[in-house]
């Protein structure tokens, strides 16, 4: 996550409106999204706000990698906090 202090979280809202439910446990939202269990790349099916070709490995990095970076992080920390208070009671 060394991109995340260069960045703003953007993406937040999108990543858990997209890819998981915050309710009581971590779910993605829609599974059939994720295929990192069972193929090469994170997500499949239609096109998202939040998909876009990978980077070129050297390649200049953009805003976009630092913001989603740092949204990333942000759901993360969430996800974390959320486990340890879980935990905690």
């Amino acid at each position: 996550m060394g991109l995340a202090p260069y960045g703003e979280p953007r993406y937040v809202d999108l990543i858990y409106k997209e890819l998981l439910d915050l309710r009581k446990t971590v779910v993605p939202a829609e599974p059939e999204v994720l295929q990192y269990l069972t193929g090469l790349t994170m997500t499949k099916g239609p096109s998202t706000a939040l998909r876009r070709p990978p980077r070129q490995p050297e390649s200049k990095l953009t805003q976009k990698e630092m913001d989603l970076a740092r949204s990333v992080q942000v759901v993360c920390e969430e996800i974390m906090l959320r486990m340890a208070r879980t935990a905690y009671t």
